[in-house]
């Protein structure tokens, strides 16, 4: 049990971390944004301590990301994975409707 405790507190801090980065935003900004310490949002980061939901609904607020994109415990991916996957749906938030229905015609046939 406290294995898994730990584990899900690495988890969480490396999306919040992935996205935060895929954004190019800084754990500076971040931490202002959130109005909590750049040291919170390291210790966060880095499976330290769990975010408050209060500052959970802030991050996600701040990077625009769904609070499932954080908290998705339905696999378990590697860390080089995760932020593929998490570049990707940056990328594909960001395109436009036609060059999204491009995208998903070039990834049905992959």
């Amino acid at each position: 049990m406290c294995i898994m405790k730990e584990m899900s507190k690495q988890f969480i801090g490396l999306r919040i971390q992935s996205i935060r980065r895929n954004q190019k935003i800084t754990q500076s900004k971040l931490a202002e944004a959130c109005e909590v310490s750049v040291e919170a949002i390291s210790n966060i980061e880095r499976g330290v301590n769990y975010p408050s939901f209060e500052n959970l609904k802030n991050i996600c607020r701040f990077l625009n990301c769904p609070l499932s994109d954080i908290l998705d415990f339905t696999d378990n991916v590697s860390k080089k994975r995760l932020n593929m996957e998490t570049r990707s749906i940056t990328a594909i938030r960001q395109l436009s409707d036609s060059k999204l229905e491009v995208a998903l015609r070039i990834l049905e046939v992959l």
